[in-house]
């Protein structure tokens, strides 16, 4: 039988280790408990953000989802702030004493072919959620886009999903990031909904400084 496959690494200074840790074990447990029939990773971008919060009360911290706040216009021609107006931030946290927010996205890439167009879709989100903390009014908080990650296979290639997945993994490390974890279950390798494979799902984690 196939084993779990998971991992993450966090650079130095960014406290995210537990949290990150605690976000795999929710993703295996909800799966678990549903009997491997339904998965988290299914859902929107809210419900992935739900799970990543529940990582960070469980490590003992808290967090503070879908709220309002100020944020800045871009010019496009200068790049440069302007005005300010009320927006949505999707998250807000604390954790050994340092405050961050955070912008999420969600993306499901097809992966049957492991090529630059796939990974071009994750830098693509990524890159947004990025866009979309930055251009929150600083407060002091450290700001970090996330993304999750849903891979797709087609139902064809469930006989060499293990081989596939430790592929996609290869490529998705070297991505330029902070951040990351991924949990592909053993109860959930070959999970399917028609004709396509959901095997797991991955974060994908990078602060903006400027």
């Amino acid at each position: 039988m196939s084993k779990t496959k998971k991992r993450h690494y966090c650079k130095l200074g960014l406290p995210l280790r537990t949290v990150l840790r605690k976000w795999i074990t929710l993703n295996e447990r909800i799966a678990r408990d549903w009997q491997y029939k339904d998965v988290p990773w299914w859902y929107n971008e809210r419900a992935a953000l739900s799970i990543f919060s529940g990582g960070i009360w469980n490590s003992g911290e808290f967090a503070f989802e879908e709220f309002s706040d100020e944020k800045r216009t871009v010019s496009a021609r200068s790049r440069r702030f302007h005005r300010t107006y009320k927006g949505r931030v999707d998250l807000y946290f604390n954790i050994a004493g340092k405050e961050f927010i955070a912008e999420a996205k969600v993306c499901w890439p097809r992966c049957s072919r492991i090529n630059g167009d796939n990974l071009k879709i994750i830098r693509k989100y990524l890159g947004e959620a990025c866009a979309d903390v930055r251009i929150s009014k600083p407060r002091g908080q450290r700001r970090l886009g996330i993304l999750f990650v849903v891979p797709r296979w087609k139902r064809e290639l469930r006989h060499e999903i293990d081989r596939r997945i430790d592929s996609w993994v290869a490529k998705v490390s070297e991505l330029d990031c902070d951040a990351a974890a991924w949990v592909f279950p053993a109860g959930t390798r070959k999970l399917r909904l028609r004709s396509t494979l959901y095997p797991g799902t991955a974060v994908l984690i990078k602060e903006v400084r400027r």
